[in-house]
């Protein structure tokens, strides 16, 4: 990629899509980057984003069951 003029123009359609459109994009262009380091790379990536949704969730769970919770005890 030395001495390459070209840029790779961003999505904005979230982390994980602009990531991986930029991946793919850069694969499309550059086949010779087609190694088993930029799968794995994606493969890493994708594995934390799926692991970033996961605790997410579990964060906006927990915090509705805190205000369940703080309102049940208003009644008390």
């Amino acid at each position: 990629m030395a001495g390459s003029n070209q840029t790779f123009q961003t999505i904005p359609a979230g982390a994980a899509c602009s990531l991986t459109s930029n991946m793919s994009q850069m694969l499309q262009s550059h086949p010779y980057l087609k190694s088993s380091f930029a799968v794995d790379l994606l493969d890493l990536y994708l594995c934390l984003w799926e692991c970033y949704t996961i605790k997410s969730a579990d964060k906006i769970r927990l915090e509705e069951e805190r205000r369940f919770l703080q309102d049940s005890n208003k009644w008390l």
